[in-house]
């Protein structure tokens, strides 16, 4: 994983791209598989 998922936590959700909301989503989907 890198912190690039991260880091865009903390942007304005308004500055998001579709494909990084798309990066974000899989990130938050890993998270919740290996938790």
């Amino acid at each position: 994983i890198n912190n690039a998922g991260i880091n865009k936590g903390f942007r304005p959700l308004l500055q998001f791209t579709d494909e990084e909301i798309n990066q974000v989503n899989n990130w938050l989907s890993f998270i919740y598989l290996v938790a």
